[in-house]
C-alpha cells in the first residue's frame, strides 16, 4: 500500500489519525500489507506542506519518518511555524544532522516523488495505491483509491486484494 499525502491536508491528517492506525494493528503489524508513504505537498493549497515534508524526509534519512509524521500531523493549524527544535523529543534523532538536513538537503528527494506523482495522475491527496510485490519486489497496483475513506472500505479492499491470488496490473 502506498499513500500519497500532505502534512497539511485536512483529509489525509483524518486519515493519519484515525484509519491508518487500525490499518497497522489489523495488517501492518501481523505482516499482510506493506506501507510506503510519498510526499505530495500541493502548495498551491498549503504553502508550507513542501516544508513539513522536508523534515519529514529529514527524519526518514534517521530512521525517525514516522515519529515526525505523526508530530507533523498532529499539529494543529498551518499557522503553527515549524522549526526543528518540535522534534527534539523524538528518541534516536540526531539534533544537529536533522537541522543540518531541513537546510535543503532533502529537497531534490521530494521533488522527485511530486515528480513521479505527477507521472502517474496523481493531482490530489489523500491517494492510495493498492496491490502486491511480483518476483522483483515491485508494487503492481491493482487499485487506486483516493480520498479520507473510513477503515471498514480499506479492509474490504485490502481483504479482497489479500484473498485474490492474482497479480493483474490496475488498467
Amino acid at each position: 500500500m502506498v499513500v500519497y499525502s500532505d502534512f497539511y491536508c485536512p483529509f489525509c491528517a483524518r486519515f493519519a489519525k484515525d484509519t491508518m492506525p487500525e490499518i497497522v494493528k489489523r495488517y501492518v503489524n501481523s505482516g499482510k500489507v506493506l506501507l510506503a508513504f510519498r510526499h505530495l505537498p500541493l502548495e498551491a493549497f498549503h504553502p508550507a506542506a513542501k516544508k513539513a515534508a522536508e523534515f519529514a524526509e529529514c527524519g526518514r534519512r534517521q530512521g525517525q519518518f514516522w515519529p515526525i509524521h505523526d508530530i507533523l500531523f498532529a499539529v494543529p493549524s498551518a499557522a503553527t511555524p515549524l522549526v526543528p527544535s518540535m522534534f527534539e523529543q523524538v528518541p534516536g534523532l540526531n539534533t544537529a544532522g536533522f537541522r543540518e538536513c531541513v537546510g535543503g538537503q532533502a529537497t531534490a528527494a521530494i521533488e522527485r516523488e511530486i515528480r513521479i506523482a505527477q507521472e502517474l495522475g496523481v493531482s490530489g491527496t489523500p491517494t492510495f495505491f493498492l496491490g502486491k510485490l511480483n518476483d522483483k519486489r515491485e508494487l503492481v497496483v491493482n487499485r487506486r483509491e483516493s480520498g479520507a475513506m473510513p477503515i471498514e472500505a480499506f479492509s474490504a479492499a485490502l481483504d479482497q486484494l489479500l484473498a485474490d491470488g492474482s497479480t493483474s496490473a490496475l488498467k
